[in-house]
């Protein structure tokens, strides 16, 4: 990741890096796995998961980002996609 970063002010997001881009795999996921949803027309679950990942998140980063900083605010990102992934697949595959 050295390569990349040139900036030296940027060093420490050589270990987020990963993790951020991972959350975002996670996220797009999501497009491919919603398809009982929108086939159904079963939205107001979206609703209803991104309730969920918004106070996972926030409950999270609140307890964590003190102790651990940026790096727990990359792990919690990832960790709300994938909790929002899994809940949308779940219910997709109900319907």
């Amino acid at each position: 990741m050295n390569l990349f970063f040139t900036n030296k002010d940027f060093a420490g997001a050589d270990m987020v890096f990963p993790i951020t881009m991972l959350a975002t795999l996670t996220f797009g996921l999501q497009n491919i796995v919603d398809f009982g949803i929108y086939f159904h027309k079963k939205l107001h679950f979206y609703i209803i998961i991104s309730a969920i990942g918004l106070l996972f998140n926030v409950a999270m980063n609140y307890l964590l980002i003190p102790e651990f900083g940026y790096v727990a605010a990359a792990y919690v990102t990832l960790f709300t996609y994938l909790l929002t992934t899994f809940l949308i697949y779940i219910i997709s595959i109900r319907y």
